[in-house]
């Protein structure tokens, strides 16, 4: 018996998951390391990052309008193509949560530094600049 793969084959640029930047993680418009924090789960010692599945019904402006006004504040919305998750071999699968079932999170391989994650995917976030921000918001950079 084989399995699927919990990645979606499709490597479309169309296909984006999205995150939230807040004022700690983007200065003046220049993007910091923590932009994509990875947490670890306490229980099973997993390492991964939340983001949220774009979709026709769910837009960065969704996303953005979601988490506006929460802790920490978001500033605008960035986003990663399902094709640079899968170069980084990280492994992307839906985590849908109560109250929010676009969520997902992007689960990194078993010895993968946080710096070798981290710094490529904030140089892709930064490369597509904002996916959305208040008018007024400086270039992403």
């Amino acid at each position: 018996m084989t399995t699927e793969p919990e990645t979606p084959q499709q490597t479309d640029q169309n296909i984006i998951l999205l995150r939230q930047a807040n004022p700690l993680v983007v200065r003046n418009g220049k993007a910091q390391k923590g932009l994509f924090r990875i947490d670890t789960d306490p229980e099973t010692g997993e390492r991964a990052i939340s983001v949220e599945m774009a979709s026709p019904d769910y837009s960065a402006q969704d996303a953005y309008e979601r988490h506006d006004g929460g802790h920490p504040p978001t500033i605008g919305t960035i986003g990663i193509s399902m094709d640079e998750i899968i170069r980084l071999n990280l492994q992307a699968r839906p985590d849908p949560l109560p109250d929010n079932p676009h969520h997902w999170l992007l689960a990194l391989p078993e010895g993968a530094s946080n710096n070798s994650v981290q710094n490529p995917l904030k140089t892709f976030a930064v490369s597509r600049g904002w996916l959305y921000a208040r008018p007024g918001t400086p270039p992403l950079r």
